[in-house]
Parts: structure tokens; C-alpha cells; sequence
């Protein structure tokens, strides 16, 4: 079975239909305060995986095995990659609600953003293997930070949800005047019985119950849609989950 969830821009210029968008705004913006709320919490399990990994080395590291402190010294790494990550989604879920007010879309090279956000998250890819298939010539108007953020947080959403061994994909491909990009797992899928909070998480209401990823996939969207695209979810239970989001190419892109 194959489920696609579709998450575009909203289209509208009535008045009832800007009001209703006003309102989803506005309950947008009062769950995500909730749920960075629920997220400060959550940061504690990567802090103590980092602290225990770090004291046991501090009292036993002479010790033990240099393949045994090799493998916590990458463990302690992983997870402050992954805290790190997720204090981005915090602070940007608040301030992606007025994405116009600081978003600055420029011209890049989605290849060199690409290359620059998995080399960021190399530890994080670590236990995965990586395919990159982005073609070096296309030319994408878009905030690069913001975007550098949108590509991490999907990679720490696959290395969280696939096993170690299987492989994280990350493509692009042009679709007329936009860039097409995808980032797939191998993992287990999301089940008919999840589907309904991803799908919940990208509107934007209650979700997921890990708060951080909810707030993640809705700056995703966010950022996404600010950026004229559009964010697709392909779930294929047993075979992964692909997201798939389009950017506007640059002139001459």
C-alpha cells in the first residue's frame, strides 16, 4: 500500500477564506508554543545519553578499549548533532509564522547546499549509508540557512526512523520552472496508525507524540510554502518514507 499526504500553499482571496486562514494561523502559532514547551523537555534524552557517554569516559575511558571510547566519544557526537538540530526547530518554529520578516531568498546552488548540510550531519549519517544525486546545475532562489535547517531536520528524521545499515537518499530533479528535491529512508514506514499525526503535523494541529519532530515538519512546511513550493509525503509501510518538496528555480536556474 502506497499513501501519499499532499501539503500545499493555501489558495484563497475571499474574505471567508482569509479569515479561516487568519484563525488556522492563529491555532497554529498557540500549538506550537505548546509543543516547544513539551520539546525543552524532550531535549533532555540526547543531554543524557552526551553526559553519561562523556562521564563514562571521563572515569573509565583509560580503561577501555579504544574501539569501546571510539564508539561513545561518536555517540556523545550524534546526539549533540541531533540537540543541536532540534534547539533550530525551536527557535525557528515561533518565527516561521512571519517567514516574510526575515527570510532573505537568494540565488544558490542547490548541489553546494546539499553537500553542505550532509557534511554537517556526517556523524549524524554515520550509521547509514548515503546516496546524494543533485545535479550540480540547478540554480534555486532561497533563504540557504533556512534551507541548510529544512534538509537537516529531514535527514535527523531519517537517521531516527530507519536502522542502522539501511540507506538515506537525498535527489533532486527539475519539474519545469521548479527543483524537485526528495530526501527517502529505508526504514519501516510510518503505519496507517501514525499517518493520521504526520498528517496532523504538517497541518499544523495536535500530532506526533515527540513534540520536536511535530515542530520540525511544520517549519518544513512552513519554509517550504513561503518559498512558493509545495511538501509531499510518500509512505510505503515496509519500505520508507520519502518527503518530497519543490523550490522555485532562480532566473535562468
Amino acid at each position: 500500500m502506497t499513501v501519499n499526504v499532499v501539503e500545499g500553499a493555501a489558495e484563497g482571496g475571499a474574505e471567508g477564506t482569509a479569515q479561516a486562514a487568519a484563525a488556522t494561523r492563529r491555532d497554529e502559532r498557540a500549538t506550537d508554543r505548546r509543543r516547544i514547551a513539551e520539546g525543552l523537555h524532550e531535549l533532555r534524552t540526547p543531554l543524557a545519553t552526551i553526559r553519561g557517554s562523556l562521564e563514562t569516559l571521563r572515569t573509565a575511558g583509560s580503561d577501555l578499549p579504544a574501539s569501546i571510547r571510539d564508539d561513545l566519544l561518536a555517540l556523545a557526537l550524534r546526539n549533540a548533532i541531533r540537540l543541536g538540530s532540534r534547539l533550530d526547530t525551536l527557535a525557528d518554529a515561533e518565527r516561521m509564522h512571519e517567514p516574510a520578516t526575515w527570510l532573505r531568498p537568494v540565488r544558490h546552488s542547490l548541489a553546494q547546499i546539499v553537500q553542505r548540510t550532509t557534511s554537517d550531519c556526517a556523524d549524524l549519517l554515520a550509521e547509514h549509508a548515503l546516496v546524494v544525486d543533485v545535479p550540480d546545475d540547478l540554480q534555486v532562489s532561497v533563504d540557504a540557512e533556512a534551507l541548510v535547517h529544512v534538509l537537516s531536520t529531514l535527514l535527523d528524521n531519517a537517521t531516527r526512523h530507519s536502522p542502522p545499515g539501511t540507506t538515506v537518499r537525498v535527489g533532486a530533479t527539475r519539474l519545469a520552472d521548479l527543483a524537485r528535491v526528495e530526501v527517502r529512508d529505508d526504514g519501516p514506514g510510518i503505519s496507517p496508525e501514525q499517518l493520521p499525526q504526520v498528517f496532523a503535523a504538517l497541518h499544523g494541529d495536535s500530532g506526533p507524540v515527540d513534540p520536536v519532530a511535530s515542530l520540525g515538519l511544520g517549519v518544513v512546511r512552513r519554509f517550504v510554502e513561503a518559498s512558493g513550493g509545495a511538501v509531499h509525503l510518500r509512505v510505503r509501510p515496509d519500505e520508507g518514507t520519502t518527503v518530497r518538496f519543490t523550490l522555485p528555480l532562480a532566473a535562468g536556474g
